[in-house]
């Protein structure tokens, strides 16, 4: 009786273990929130290294990759804001330039 209760408490905690880990290799958003504040990746319609100026940063919701990479321009900067990104806006709700995090050219039809 004594192994069968070590085995059973064995599958009970891998059991868990599995469980758990099941909710740790989730894709990576391109969006990430803590408390009221958002960070998210917008793509640069200046293309301008360094910009920081809102409007000319557009939220594309998508995970493939709109940079056309043969130039030394920005295609990508991160933005913290307190308002949750919106598909095709610039950042809004007191957008913070976190800088570039892609080189490249914004190039939607890619």
């Amino acid at each position: 009786m004594k192994n069968f209760k070590k085995i059973a408490l064995g599958l009970i905690v891998g059991a868990l273990a599995i469980g758990f880990s099941s909710f740790t290799n989730a894709k990576k958003s391109l969006v990430s929130h803590k408390g009221t504040t958002f960070t998210a990746t917008y793509y640069s319609t200046s293309g301008t290294p360094g910009d920081a100026t809102a409007s000319h940063y557009v939220y594309i919701d998508d995970e493939s990759d709109l940079c056309d990479v043969n130039t030394q321009k920005e295609c990508t900067g991160s933005w913290q804001t307190t308002s949750a990104p919106v598909v095709n806006d610039p950042p809004t709700g007191s957008p913070v330039y976190e800088g570039e995090i892609h080189s490249g050219v914004y190039d939607p039809g890619l």
